[in-house]
């Protein structure tokens, strides 16, 4: 049953069965009975398809159609929409994951067809198609710079770099305090053997300051490297 559904969402841009008006972008918006009258009926109200459709529009009784837009089916149950690889919330109009490739697929993981829903689609939950034949989602406010897909993708790829060499260099820092606090052990123990078996605790404490003060230049030594 699961596999039916989605094998037929994987088709978005086939006609409907006559009785079935649908709008540019493939979307139902009215299914009639044999007679002509509307027995469904979602209206084109919010361009994220968050309004809920009519199910009894002429007093017939309730028909249920759970398609809306190409390649996303209604879950009753959450209010969400399955989009496939990916569910769509359209109350506030954005995917809940994030996009399967991460960052590479623009700086907005949870954007659903570049926040322009009025002119593409996707059918699959991985990547936006334009209607009207265009290569990449338009901006939908006038005046609003259209970034490329590429500039997208080298700002996302640069925010990638720079957070990984942040953590990089945060567990590059830890493991070299984590040796200065191990050679600072290693120092007081043997600054106290030392003092023992001499019986001379200011021969213990000098050593124990001199172990210290290379413990303060050790840490202090790991921050400038770890900066470069």
């Amino acid at each position: 049953m699961q596999r039916s559904r989605f094998e037929e969402l994987k088709r978005p841009l086939l006609r409907w069965r006559p009785g079935t008006d649908h709008d540019h972008l493939n979307s139902p918006r009215l299914v009639t009975n044999s007679a002509g009258q509307a027995v469904w009926r979602w209206d084109n109200t919010d361009p994220f398809g968050g309004n809920v459709p009519d199910e009894n529009p002429s007093g017939l009784g309730t028909f249920t159609c759970n398609l809306r837009f190409p390649g996303t089916y209604a879950d009753k149950e959450t209010g969400l929409l399955d989009n496939w690889h990916r569910t769509l919330d359209s109350g506030i109009g954005r995917y809940i994951q994030f996009d399967p490739i991460g960052l590479r697929g623009g700086i907005n993981g949870y954007a659903y067809v570049g926040n322009n829903p009025l002119s593409f689609i996707d059918p699959d939950g991985l990547q936006a198609s334009d209607v009207f034949g265009g290569e990449r989602p338009r901006s939908p406010v006038v005046g609003w710079p259209n970034v490329s897909t590429q500039a997208q993708q080298n700002l996302a790829g640069q925010l990638q770099r720079l957070w990984n060499n942040i953590f990089s260099s945060n567990d590059e820092l830890e493991r070299c305090y984590q040796e200065c606090d191990d050679k600072l052990n290693r120092d007081y123990e043997f600054c106290r053997a030392m003092g023992n078996m001499q019986n001379n605790s200011r021969l213990r404490r000098a050593c124990e300051e001199r172990a210290f003060a290379q413990y303060v230049d050790c840490r202090a030594t790991c921050r400038r490297e770890c900066k470069k």
